[in-house]
């Protein structure tokens, strides 16, 4: 394992996305991705998991987090501590704050320890976010929100944020109008005196406020898994990249709540833990202003240099370095002078008698050696057991709206014949729309994906399963549409309640109806098919599906089905996948089977 790479890892923990960590990191994703297996093939390990939201770090993941991310803060600041040929003897400062490490509190508590250590090179600051868990206590510095009763604005203060799922046609360019606090809302992890506060304030409306265990950006992962639900969370203790999410709504709703304000415990004894609180206040400030800006990673040097210097530290000899390792003397030499050339000065004498550390390197070998050896030993202990593969296929699929429909009856049989057929493939299904299984599919967050026809990604392998016409369906006895079929061009006429444009179905239905020349202009659009249903059942709307997907509400005839005639509207299913696999010939076998069930289901 090397700085670089170690890196990588960090903020791919912190940041919970490959992307949002390829970003931080200023490489590509493929990059990243191939340096954190690299780590995980030399650890014998297993670092995350894959969800179709981002990345859940494993257990492994956090406890190697905790034990990398001090050696790499000291890494950073020895280097800056060496550069600015600082000799007065190190200052520890421990950093604690209860909120994830890429939330915007945390990301100004870093900035303001740069800052200080531009004044101050000898105060070596270490941050506890809630992935580090408790700090020690001498030098402590503890940052959390607390109310602010007074309200006088002579406090750090925070936003309120009320975040929930967005509507498929929320424009953010528009003003947002209020949202009410009621019904269920979440909050993450806060101080004590912020829930008590929260009990007794008037905020009016009936609603449960439920306390979780995980941070902000948990809970925000959680969301949008789900779909569903609301979270209340201070401003400044998310990952502001999370507040960009385009399935996300955001509000300020601080006005309604108890005023929030940043406390930072300290003792005023100490100048260095007064010089930090007095840069994170500015800090603080500048981040409100500009929560897009990122946190640069910090520029280390390469392990191989420093590894090259200290055994030349030790031997006295760059021959005998050469000769030891294995390597010419050349590149030994190369890489120490371009080591010395990162940390600004000479490392060693060179004399004919061989070469002698300077005072310089003396202070590289105190920062530097603890580092390394502790990363070997990391390197030299990787987790004893072998990793137990289990071969799993993941199916995306799109949603089922009652257990009688046909896909559901299909997929169930498909899962009971698999399970009879791969007894050792373990099978994992996600349900959502075409467009966003195709993109878990290039994501590589599922395997295999069941979607609509109409796509334009011609370089994927498909499986034709299943054609069926759509129907217009709306409550049973509705007066705007006798029983019976209906024309393509009656359907205009009706209140429509359809898909975004995102939406497969939705894509159908636009291309049909301007081949022939129609509008389609729906009065309402709403992604959930779940909601459309229960909306055309309370009576005056309309929308279109196949009837095969409510065959329990049209057996009970809480709705009616009216084929769509002159012309028909066709739907077919298909099975997509990417050819990653070479080695995995029964991965097209699910779609093989899912059609068969599909046939034998439709011609009984």
């Amino acid at each position: 394992m090397d700085f670089r790479q170690l890196q990588y890892f960090i903020a791919a923990v912190e940041q919970r996305s490959m992307s949002a960590a390829a970003v931080a990191c200023q490489v590509t994703q493929p990059t990243l991705s191939t340096q954190i297996r690299l780590l995980e093939t030399e650890l014998n390990d297993v670092l995350f998991g894959r969800t179709p939201v981002g990345l859940r770090p494993t257990k492994s993941a956090q406890r190697l987090y905790r034990r990398i991310s001090p050696l790499l803060d000291a890494a950073s600041h020895g280097t800056g501590y060496i550069r600015a040929a600082e000799t007065a003897p190190f200052k520890p400062l421990f950093v604690e704050l209860p909120y994830s490490a890429a939330s915007l509190l945390t990301r100004a508590c870093r900035q303001a320890g740069r800052a200080l250590a531009n004044k101050a090179p000898q105060i070596k600051i270490t941050y506890f976010p809630s992935e580090m868990g408790s700090a020690p206590h001498g030098g402590l510095v503890q940052i959390h929100h607390d109310i602010d009763l007074a309200a006088n604005g002579t406090a750090i203060s925070d936003q309120w944020l009320l975040i929930g799922i967005a509507g498929p046609m929320q424009d953010r360019r528009v003003k947002p109008r209020a949202e009410p606090l009621t019904g269920d809302i979440n909050l993450p992890v806060l101080p004590p005196r912020i829930r008590e506060a929260l009990k007794t304030w008037p905020i009016g409306g009936e609603h449960v406020l439920h306390h979780q265990t995980g941070d902000a950006d948990e809970l925000i992962a959680d969301l949008l898994v789900q779909n569903s639900g609301r979270i209340l969370a201070p401003r400044l203790a998310i990952n502001p990249r999370n507040l960009r999410h385009p399935r996300l709504f955001v509000r300020d709703v601080t006005k309604a709540l108890p005023p929030l304000r940043i406390t930072m415990a300290c003792d005023l004894q100490e100048a260095e833990q007064r010089a930090f609180c007095t840069a994170l206040k500015a800090q603080i400030i500048r981040a409100r202003r500009t929560p897009e800006q990122e946190l640069d990673a910090p520029a280390l040097p390469e392990m191989r240099q420093l590894r090259y210097f200290l055994r030349a530290f030790e031997e006295g000899s760059i021959t005998r370095v050469a000769a030891k390792l294995n390597v010419v003397q050349p590149a030994v030499s190369m890489q120490i002078r371009a080591l010395e050339h990162s940390l600004g000065g000479a490392l060693f004498d060179r004399t004919a008698q061989g070469i002698h550390p300077t005072a310089l390197a003396h202070r590289a070998r105190e920062v530097y050696a603890p580092v390394l050896e502790a990363l070997r030993q990391e390197g030299r202990n990787p987790t004893t057991k072998p990793i137990r593969t289990r071969t799993t296929l993941r199916v995306g699929v799109l949603p089922g709206l009652d257990e009688d429909s046909l896909l559901i009856r299909a997929m169930t049989a498909t899962i009971q014949q698999w399970q009879k057929d791969f007894a050792n493939v373990e099978l994992k299904i996600v349900e959502s729309h075409s467009s966003v299984l195709l993109d878990w599919l290039a994501e590589n967050i599922v395997d295999i994906a069941i979607v609509e026809d109409l796509h334009t990604r011609t370089w994927l392998k498909e499986t034709a399963l299943f054609v069926e016409p759509l129907s217009i369906l709306t409550a049973a006895g509705q007066s705007d549409c006798p029983p019976g079929p209906i024309k393509m061009a009656d359907i205009g006429k009706l209140n429509l309640v359809l898909p975004s444009q995102r939406h497969g179905l939705r894509a159908l239905l636009d291309r049909k109806f301007a081949d022939a020349g129609l509008p389609l202009v729906p009065k309402l659009e709403l992604d959930s098919m779940a909601a459309a249903i229960r909306l055309v059942k309370s009576g005056g709307w309309a929308t279109a599906m196949p009837a095969s997907a409510v065959r329990r509400s049209l057996d009970t005839h809480a709705l009616e089905a009216h084929a769509i005639i002159r012309p028909s509207i066709l739907r077919e299913l298909r099975a997509v996948q990417l050819s990653r696999h070479q080695n995995r010939p029964w991965e097209g076998k699910f779609g093989g089977l899912l059609r068969a069930q599909l046939a034998s289901l439709t011609s009984i």
